[in-house]
């Protein structure tokens, strides 16, 4: 399964089965439990997370006027060799409990102050926590693209926006919802693009959100209400195409993509449509 080249390869591959022996969660024998609570608990905590916590806080700290590039390679080379070594459980739910979550939370306190107090500026936000939280999961995605694969199938996106919509969509989604509605009856109370942006981000976190009014929804995502078919080979395109371009990515550099990257899902759509 390796290719190696004489004594260096040798080397390397006898380095790296000493190195999974001894910190591997599958380690049996007497000594499994002292590996395991101690020295592999602080190798990783004091070694392995540091790098990878800095990087997904570079991530998630920066704006959506402020690219940030962080060293692709570095990072994924050093989530690849936590999989490898049996940490995908561990590091899974530390990026979740850690980072996530507590990134959600942030979020949600501007949101709880503004909306009972101005609505237009809490639609706005809203809309602009919306397009934040969706490139930063697809930055996170494209640095933990193996654990992803190897550890969650490809479904580290649904967890990435479950959580995003536990801790802070559960608490706003009838709030604006309503306002939505009541702008629709009074143009321009909202501006059409931001309305448009915040129904295309709840559907592209959950398309279940489309139930809660699908009349509204039916009226920014193409298809939806006719033939329920062709939204799902439609969303199961973008999605394998949104991987590939991830997974081909040699670099990570944030840009302020969001309202860009629906637009062209939009244009996807429509192109598929015709």
């Amino acid at each position: 399964m390796f290719v190696v080249s004489a004594a260096v390869g040798l080397a390397e591959l006898h380095l790296s089965m000493i190195s999974m022996s001894m910190c591997s969660p599958s380690l049996t024998g007497p000594f499994r439990g002292f590996w395991e609570s101690k020295d592999c608990d602080e190798v990783y905590l004091n070694h392995h997370w540091p790098p990878i916590s800095r990087a997904i806080d570079l991530i998630l700290q920066s704006s959506l006027e402020t690219p940030v590039r962080i060293s692709f390679e570095e990072t994924y080379s050093a989530v690849y060799k936590l999989v490898c070594d049996g940490y995908g459980s561990v590091l899974q739910n530390d990026l979740i409990h850690k980072k996530i979550e507590t990134y959600s939370d942030w979020l949600a306190e501007p949101l709880q102050l503004l909306k009972e107090e101005n609505v237009k500026e809490y639609i706005e936000r809203f809309n602009e926590t919306l397009l934040t939280f969706i490139q930063k999961a697809r930055s996170i995605l494209a640095v933990f693209a193996y654990l992803d694969r190897i550890i969650l199938e490809h479904n580290l996106a649904k967890v990435l926006y479950k959580t995003f919509t536990d801790r802070l969509l559960c608490k706003h989604m009838s709030i604006v919802l309503g306002y939505l509605s009541e702008a629709e009856k009074k143009p321009f109370t909202v501006e059409p693009s931001t309305f448009a942006n915040i129904i295309k981000s709840l559907y592209l976190i959950n398309p279940d959100f489309a139930e809660l009014n699908p009349d509204m929804f039916s009226k920014f995502i193409p298809g939806y209400g006719h033939t329920g078919a062709h939204q799902l080979h439609q969303l199961s395109v973008e999605a394998k195409e949104m991987y590939s371009s991830l997974e081909n990515c040699s670099d990570m550099r944030m840009t302020s993509s969001g309202k860009r990257s629906l637009d062209t899902m939009e244009e996807s759509a429509d192109m598929d449509n015709t």
